[in-house]
């Protein structure tokens, strides 16, 4: 008798909350924005830079949480983006890194992360082999699993924000997005 393995697709109706994803602010706040996006949108370290707002003003209430969603051809720019930002995170600095890709969304090579990478003092040779793949390093497969959740959450564009489960329209504003997380925080409370 064969068993089916249900599609990811008819088990999820929102973001899987993993601890392999870079979070910023309190780990136990009862809200989660989750924003998929790519070190080559501007659009997406725009809207970042609102969310942070928000989780300020919500300090201890709201938490962020980092999925990566770059084009899946990892040759491209936003994967390698993505997996510098995995191999910054392997070191604790997730979120620097990530400030600074933003910043460069235009001009997003290894010579740019090695750059970066230096800036933030991280193990060059630790932060060199992760990114080149030398050494045993998750961050390919988290990158994938990211892929694979956005798109059997049927995300087509990015940036792609959710508060908890709650799946934002596109091109969410920052007023917008508050409301949301007020109106989730008076769900639950």
């Amino acid at each position: 008798m064969l068993t089916q393995v249900p599609k990811l697709t008819d088990i999820i109706n929102g973001p899987i909350i993993s601890a392999e994803e870079p979070i910023l602010g309190d780990e136990t706040a009862p809200i989660t924005i989750t924003i998929y996006t790519n070190f080559s949108c501007k659009y997406c370290g725009d809207t970042l830079n609102d969310i942070k707002k928000i989780s300020n003003e919500f300090s201890g209430k709201v938490k962020i949480m980092h999925k990566d969603y770059p084009s899946s051809n990892k040759s491209f720019a936003s994967y390698q983006a993505a997996i510098a930002g995995r191999c910054a995170q392997n070191q604790g600095k997730f979120w620097e890194m990530s400030d600074e890709l933003y910043e460069n969304y235009n001009n997003l090579n290894k010579e740019k992360f090695l750059e970066i990478a230096e800036e933030l003092k991280l193990n060059i040779a630790y932060f060199n082999s992760c990114l080149d793949g030398e050494l045993d390093n998750p961050a390919v497969n988290i990158i994938d699993a990211n892929i694979s959740e956005a798109n059997a959450l049927g995300i087509v564009g990015i940036p792609s924000i959710y508060v908890n489960n709650l799946e934002m329209p596109a091109e969410v504003g920052y007023e917008e997005l508050k409301q949301a997380v007020e109106r989730e925080l008076n769900r639950i409370e």
